[in-house]
């Protein structure tokens, strides 16, 4: 058990320094070396399950790594390798239905005559998944079944279905058109029958985690060695699907860090115990063991031979980094087989002269780049440019729009026709009378009141979870109306001024966020379609004329409309809000050189959201949340010569936030309850959805304060808040969690002092602030200093007692970090270069290549972790289990 973590990593040009007390660095496939190793759950001796507390004092006495896990994924009997008995030219299934998949892949669900049920992967890097089920067999580990064909034919019941499985399938493989798919997996398209190349079929895991997928969720390998190992397999087979990009080597040692990099490895807790043990059964394997491995994957002959010798080199130097006593296979660099592989690299354009003939017909990719498009390519570039050019003058459009024909009043305007009213008047009293008249304190107030239209198109990037990532476009189109009063006061003593605002404005913003497979598809949307509220409301006009008829054919057309105007992933969000908002600034002049001046702002307001998801086949998602938020500040700045020296402020900002959860299945919802969803849809009625659909409800409440000062060059800040978050399902469940937290910054902050200085110079503060930014960036961060600290506490409420008590995963952390001094890449290799010319004998010191893709190097950084967990206490006072509950419950 831990009473605490503690890391220490200090990062100088090339140095990346990592010092713990327990437990490792918490950075996804850093697997450290030199500290002992965390507790695994899994390991027996002499017949017993090693408990915790022995774990940690065997370490010293044995080597814990070569203890075999106790698990019912794998054991140690040597295994064969067997497929499903199918036919690998041509088989024929049922199509049944689609299964959740990951970007970039499409699973999917069979059944054969035989009734029984297979399930089928298409995907770029679907060998990948032969390549991992082969290997895991032979280090002993159970996966199901598994076979490549060459041909499957599918039988699907109606057209419509089959229409549906191909969008399902462009979209999950990122492909930009059903033509795509023609290309890549699809032979043929009959009326319900469809013919794919290249497949690869598995047995149903029937809910057993599957090992040969590659994935893998933390709570499951949690402290299981079997499982966390096999992060290290995993990186062995993740080919990429242009085998030419596949590094020869596997791992890379970080001072005293092992580390893999696959692109789950977030998911999993490996320790050095864990890569010990599965590396020496790795490094076990011999040529004939990789050979059987890739042939199981069924390559073509050429891809079969390099990655063969690639997949040994990466064993090979697992072997080496970590100093295992194993003998080392011999490898070709250079494997040849013209006219397709030339020194261990494949050739795109032979292979693509080969794409009619066999065996390259039964593959959807060449296995280099060029089976997709490559993501930097021209007309990549010039369409997401393009997208972005129409973005920006949409937002110049209704800006020009907006300043050129105001839609209410102009405050300066206004207050300009007031002011030359004034000295007219006293203008006109000077000529008659001959004696000047001095200005009084004067107050002006305006009212006004204005209509401001909102519209963008942006590129953004989004998904469900960081393997589920898409490009999306979204569109906003909206409208705001403001009304309020402005009030000046000039001519006070010593000449100061005094400024204030009162407003109400309400705002509806219409939003409309849609998956797309290919940047190239961003200008493919018409730019009609911005007009998100215009759409929503002809699709529920349509969806109004079948729900209303309560037929069955209605409401199967009704689901029809839903499916072709809202694609998989899209959303559409309505946002209502309210806002009052009032302020005060005053100046006053010192002396003629320095000028202080303060400000007080308050704003509150209240806003409604709906979001509206399609998030699967049949399934829609409804998020209808009310927030209410108020914020004050209070500010105090000094100026001498227009340069700030001094700078206080402090802010407080409270809010909540109510959302409620509802789910429809529209496939099997009656005419009832689609006509509950429609009343929502029209008319934002949630009463009906509340007896049918609702799934929880989340209530937030939370509170920050934050004080800022700022001293010539020297700053601090300090920041405190609470965050309380309520959950509750429909079946009763409840979570609450508390988080606290502190934060501080302290140190040099150049920024805003140099940029007044500069925008002092040119004399146009907007101008220059916008574009002075980036300019003295560099500046600011080489000289500049940041020390954090933060503390956050996670626990669990309780509603009843409204005490609060720590939960299973509850800590407290204390994060310190320095920042030091940074220099730019052409600077350092400018350096370099000079070393490497005074170094005759070794030019090549410095390897210069390696800051090609580099802009700037941190000199150093420094950060301390402070990780207090609940078992820490528990060890810490001393108490056995039982007591601990007693005082906690």
């Amino acid at each position: 058990m831990k009473l605490l973590r503690i890391g220490l990593s200090i990062l100088p040009i090339f140095i990346c320094m990592n010092v713990h007390a327990t437990g490792k660095l918490n950075v996804p496939g850093f697997i450290p070396l030199l500290n002992n190793s965390e507790f695994s759950s899994d390991l027996k001796l002499n017949g017993q399950y090693i408990g915790e507390k022995d774990y940690y004092e065997l370490q010293r006495e044995m080597d814990l790594s070569r203890i075999n896990p106790t698990s019912n994924k794998w054991s140690n009997t040597t295994k064969s390798l067997s497929e499903i008995k199918l036919n690998e030219s041509a088989s024929e299934f049922v199509y049944s239905d689609s299964i959740q998949s990951g970007r970039g892949e499409h699973w999917f669900n069979v059944v054969a005559n035989n009734n029984q049920s297979y399930e089928i992967l298409l995907s770029h890097k679907s060998h990948n998944l032969l390549l991992r089920s082969a290997l895991l067999t032979l280090l002993g580990y159970d996966v199901p079944k598994i076979k490549w064909l060459k041909r499957v034919t599918l039988n699907f019941s109606s057209e419509h279905e089959l229409e549906s499985f191909l969008g399902h399938m462009k979209r999950q493989t990122l492909q930009a058109e059903v033509d795509d798919l023609k290309k890549l997996w699809v032979v043929k398209i009959n009326t319900r029958q469809l013919i794919l190349r290249d497949v690869v079929i598995t047995e149903p895991a029937n809910g057993e985690l599957n090992l040969a997928t590659g994935s893998m969720h933390y709570t499951k390998s949690k402290d299981l060695r079997a499982l966390n190992a096999l992060l290290v397999p995993y990186t062995l087979t993740d080919v990429p699907s242009s085998i030419n990009a596949l590094n020869w080597a596997m791992g890379s040692v970080i001072e005293n860090n092992y580390v893999l990099e696959y692109y789950k490895a977030k998911h999993f807790n490996t320790t050095k115990d864990d890569l010990y043990w599965i590396a020496n059964k790795i490094a076990d394997l011999r040529r004939s063991d990789f050979e059987k491995i890739v042939n199981f994957a069924k390559y073509p002959v050429p891809v079969h031979k390099v990655l063969v010798e690639k997949l040994i080199s990466r064993k090979n130097s697992l072997i080496k980094d970590l100093g295992i006593k194993k003998t080392l296979e011999q490898v070709n660099y250079e494997v040849t087989s013209r006219p397709i592989l030339d020194s261990g690299k494949l050739l795109e354009d032979e292979i693509e002269k080969r794409r009619n003939q066999t065996p390259w017909q039964n593959y959807a990719g060449n296995f280099v780049y060029g089976d997709f498009e490559n993501p930097i390519n021209f007309s990549r570039a010039f369409n997401y440019f393009k997208a972005e050019g129409i973005s920006t003058g949409l937002t110049t459009l209704l800006d020009t729009f907006h300043n050129d024909f105001p839609i209410g009043t102009n405050i300066s305007n206004e207050l300009s026709a007031k002011y030359e009213g004034a000295i007219f008047s006293h203008l006109m009293n000077f000529i008659e009378t001959g004696e000047y008249q001095e200005f009084n304190v004067g107050t002006v107030t305006i009212p006004y009141a204005g209509l401001n239209l909102h519209g963008s198109r942006d590129v953004i990037v989004g998904g469900k979870s960081e393997e589920n990532i898409s490009l999306m476009l979204s569109q906003s189109f909206g409208y705001s109306l403001g009304a309020g009063v402005f009030g000046i006061t000039d001519s006070l003593p010593s000449e100061m001024n005094l400024r204030g605002k009162v407003e109400a404005r309400v705002q509806r913003l219409f939003t409309n966020v849609r998956p797309l497979a290919d940047v190239n598809q961003l200008n493919e949307q018409p730019l009609i379609d911005i007009l998100v509220n215009w759409h929503m409301s002809s699709l529920s006009k349509e969806l109004d004329t079948h729900v209303n008829n309560e037929s069955i054919e209605d409401t199967r057309a009704f689901v029809q409309s839903l499916k072709e105007n809202i694609n998989i992933g899209e959303s559409l969000v309505i946002t209502d809000s309210l806002n009052f908002s009032a302020m005060t600034n005053l100046v006053a002049p010192i002396n003629p050189t320095v000028v202080i001046g303060n400000s007080l702002f308050k704003n509150s307001a209240i806003m409604r959201r709906t979001n509206i998801v399609r998030s699967g086949e049949d399934t829609l998602q409804i998020y209808r949340g009310i927030s209410d938020l108020n914020t004050f500040s209070l500010g105090f700045e000094a100026y001498a010569k227009s340069i700030p020296f001094l700078s206080l402020s402090w802010a407080d900002m409270e809010g909540e936030m109510d959302t409620d959860i509802y789910e429809i299945n529209i496939k099997n919802a009656s005419a009832e309850e689609l006509l509950a969803f429609l009343s929502f849809f029209k008319e934002n009625d949630t009463r009906y959805l509340r007896e049918n659909f609702k799934k929880g409800s989340i209530k937030h409440s939370f509170q920050v304060d934050t004080t800022n000062l700022a001293f010539f060059f020297s700053r601090y800040s300090k920041s405190r808040g609470e965050d309380l978050i309520k959950f509750t399902s429909s079946h009763g469940f409840k979570a609450n969690i508390l988080r606290k937290f502190t934060q501080s910054t302290s140190g040099y902050n150049l920024s805003f002092f140099v940029s007044s200085l500069f925008n002092l110079l040119y004399e146009d503060r907007s101008y220059n602030s916008y574009h002075l930014e980036g300019l003295l960036s560099k500046i600011v961060n080489k000289f500049g200093k940041d020390d954090k600290k933060v503390r956050i506490e996670y626990q669990d409420y309780d509603e009843q007692s409204e005490d609060f008590f720590w939960t299973e995963n509850g800590f407290l952390q204390v994060n310190y970090n320095w920042n030091g001094f940074r220099d730019s890449s052409a600077d350092i290799v400018e350096k370099m270069l000079d070393v490497n010319a005074e170094l005759k004998d070794s030019r090549n010191f410095f390897p210069i290549e390696k800051m090609k893709n580099t802009s700037s190097v941190l000199y150093y950084n420094m950060n301390v972790y402070l990780n207090i967990y609940k078992n820490g206490f528990k060890n810490l006072i001393g108490l056995g289990e039982q007591q601990f509950a007693n005082i906690v419950t």
